[in-house]
């Protein structure tokens, strides 16, 4: 299924498509961990029936009045305003072969703030976001910050011989000298966007990397490296000898 998180951005009701789909679910018995991008697009759409003045179409509303507002993120959100600061007209490509020369493609790509299908921000804000992370504020949202990095368990991968430790929605493990780091990542694939974003409170230290292209584990970035592997060293120059015990969980591919 594909367009799933179209009308949640786009603050309309989900699509009758989507509701079959939750119709016919059946909810599995407790196994395996897989990254779901349904999954969060549920929750979304959830969160959407909890606040209401006008149930089903209010994302934009809720997200900028709990979060991004409170935050001081006033440059993050589904549509995009000509006077944020934000890297206006990339285009995103990615890798459409398995083998080398990875031919780059473009697919059904607009320039950023092209659709309202997605979240756009700038740095700025992600500073804040990030800040915020480290050293969750005051009041309300910041208890629920911290309730989001709270350990839920590890669970095995399906199909793989590791685990995954989850917070809400983070995905938490540990460096070598044992410091807490939670990380999300994930990609448009055939958008051609990818990011991710690291934190470790402990260290005060934040990265978030943002990507206009996408390359799944049979690809190569054109640079030989990927937004993980950048955070990742970006934080080991900051933080000398800084490596994490685990690899990074891989995200599904979005379509």
């Amino acid at each position: 299924m594909t367009g799933y998180s179209e009308q949640l951005f786009a603050d309309e009701p989900p699509s009758s498509e989507l509701i079959n789909w939750w119709n016919q679910y059946d909810t599995p018995p407790q196994g395996c961990w897989q990254y779901s991008n349904i999954g969060f697009v549920t929750l979304g759409f959830a969160v959407t029936q909890m606040f209401a003045k006008d149930k089903g179409h209010n994302y934009n509303e809720i997200l900028a009045e709990y979060v991004t507002g409170p935050l001081g993120m006033k440059q993050t959100g589904a549509v995009l305003n000509s006077s944020w600061k934000i890297a206006q007209g990339c285009i995103g490509h990615w890798s459409k072969s398995s083998e080398p020369p990875y031919q780059i493609v473009f697919d059904r790509n607009t320039p950023t703030g092209g659709t309202a299908f997605d979240l756009k921000t700038t740095g700025d804000d992600m500073v804040r976001f990030l800040a915020a992370q480290i050293a969750a504020p005051n009041g309300v949202l910041g208890s629920q910050i911290a309730l989001t990095q709270q350990n839920q368990g590890t669970f095995p991968v399906c199909g793989e011989k590791t685990s995954v430790t989850m917070g809400l929605a983070w995905q938490i493990t540990t460096d070598t000298q044992g410091h807490t780091v939670f990380t999300k990542n994930g990609a448009t694939s055939r958008g051609g966007f990818e990011a991710i974003v690291i934190v470790v409170p402990e260290l005060q230290c934040g990265v978030a990397v943002l990507s206009n292209q996408y390359f799944d584990a049979s690809g190569v970035h054109p640079a030989g490296i990927g937004p993980g592997r950048t955070a990742l060293e970006i934080i080991s120059q900051l933080h000398p000898g800084f490596e994490l015990t685990e690899p990074l969980p891989e995200h599904d591919p979005f379509d």
